[in-house]
């Protein structure tokens, strides 16, 4: 009788209860990250497979700003009007902004990707993410420097808490506010450790870049260094982001595993803080900017 499945289901479940084996999700809680050294090759291993991908999409937004500005410039020979060039340049302002964080999304849809996605494909998926992504860069902006406003650790400390919450947008699909405490939860206990990855990440880079920055320093004429630094940094900016975007979903992914979007219930108390944050970040903003203002008509 005691071999009836049953019967020990039941029993198991009763050792559970009274606490004497540890829920599973409680045994697979990692110990730590993997190293910044895994995880970069790991990275690099993985952009090194779709490196062509990750290029025509950095070069895909730049080509067509190229061209766009372009004919706004022929338009504004042959429409010579201040407020007509003012709306044209806001407008193609938008425009690149928009089509920036299009290509982003769209490597980030080829990150999550288990295969390999076409160039069409992966602009085809991320398209109709692009205005929930901006939505919460723009509300993880708002709570970090609603955070830093009193004090900056606070502020630094969000911004690590919330640095996964593009991922779970990506990978889990939560908007808004929901993602922002996802990605708080999946990073409680470990923002030191990503802090410091990241951190790594950067260094590294920087070390791989210096010497270049030395070489280019050397040039005399003013002009031909200034435009020699900016292909340089743009170049850098291209071929490094794809590299980061990587790196931040493995450490998001390697989360992820101990604690499963299935099992995450959010906090009210988290969603009902960071609203908190975003609204005291406004009306800090609002703040400073009229006492600016009253400062310079006053004077």
């Amino acid at each position: 009788m005691s071999n009836h499945p049953e019967f020990q289901n039941n029993q198991s479940d009763q050792v559970q209860k009274m606490n004497l084996i540890p829920p599973p999700d409680t045994l697979q809680k990692p110990a730590k990250l993997p190293s910044v050294i895994t995880l970069l090759k790991e990275s690099l291993q993985f952009y090194k497979t779709r490196f062509a991908l990750f290029l025509s999409l950095a070069f895909f937004p730049i080509l067509i700003l190229v061209g766009i500005f372009f004919l706004g410039a022929l338009m504004v020979k042959l429409v010579p009007s201040s407020i007509f060039a003012f709306f044209l340049l806001l407008f193609l302002y938008a425009l690149g902004v928009f089509l920036v964080y299009w290509g982003i999304v769209a490597m980030l849809c080829v990150v999550k990707a288990q295969e390999k996605i076409s160039f069409r494909a992966a602009l085809k998926e991320s398209i109709s993410k692009i205005v929930s992504f901006l939505w919460i860069g723009f509300l993880v902006n708002l709570v970090v420097i609603g955070g830093a406003v009193p004090l900056v650790i606070p502020g630094l400390v969000l911004g690590v808490a919330l640095m996964l919450s593009i991922y779970v947008y990506i990978a889990e699909k939560k908007k808004g506010i929901n993602a922002l405490v996802r990605s708080s939860a999946l990073t409680k206990g470990f923002r030191w450790a990503i802090f410091w990855r990241y951190l790594a990440l950067a260094l590294m880079i920087l070390l791989f870049v210096l010497p270049l920055a030395l070489l280019l320093s050397a040039i005399q004429e003013e002009e031909t260094r200034k435009l020699a630094n900016d292909i340089l940094s743009s170049v850098v900016s291209l071929l490094t982001t794809p590299l980061v975007l990587i790196f931040g979903y493995l450490i998001y992914k390697k989360l992820a595993e101990f604690s499963p979007a299935s099992q995450f219930q959010p906090s009210k108390k988290a969603r009902h803080l960071y609203i908190f944050l975003a609204f005291w970040s406004i009306a800090a903003m609002i703040l400073a900017y009229s006492f600016t203002f009253y400062s310079l008509f006053s004077s």
